[in-house]
């Protein structure tokens, strides 16, 4: 309990004494409470605090300074690398969010998903109920000249 209300007076200490702006956008405080988060999840779960090496506020106290004086996204990310590079582990890092897939396996609404494939290959995912209809021919967009209306 000491160690949290400590941490709070130090940290809203090193907001209104260091702070330049006076107001954020909904943006940047999302931006402020992420590095929070983020300083949550290392503080409680990261090996590295454990070994009594890295003291818990040296990690937050500066960087949430620095992201209180320039809360835009370049210095968020650079702020939090900072902070995850104070740990001195290789695999604690910001790692890029993954690719969305857009492709579409399948339709449930009676149509094929085609796909373009490289080397000139398609891929037809055939829609649930093609396999009780008497001739593949007839389900709507199967046939090459109807593949702009697949999905």
């Amino acid at each position: 309990m000491k160690k949290s209300f400590f941490f709070a007076i130090l940290l809203s200490s090193a907001f209104t004494s260091e702070s330049q702006k006076s107001t954020y956008s909904p943006a940047e405080i999302k931006r402020l409470a992420d590095l929070g988060r983020i300083w949550g999840m290392v503080n409680y779960f990261h090996p590295a605090m454990g070994s009594g090496n890295i003291n818990t506020a040296s990690l937050i106290v500066p960087n949430a300074a620095a992201l209180a004086n320039d809360p835009s996204a370049a210095n968020f990310k650079a702020v939090v690398g900072k902070m995850l590079g104070q740990l001195n582990d290789p695999f604690t890092k910001i790692a890029a969010p993954a690719k969305k897939d857009t492709a579409i396996l399948h339709t449930t609404d009676g149509r094929p998903a085609v796909h373009r494939l490289a080397a000139g290959y398609w891929y037809i995912a055939l829609p649930t109920g093609a396999i009780s209809a008497g001739d593949i021919s007839d389900i709507p967009g199967i046939m090459p000249n109807q593949w702009d209306s697949a999905k």
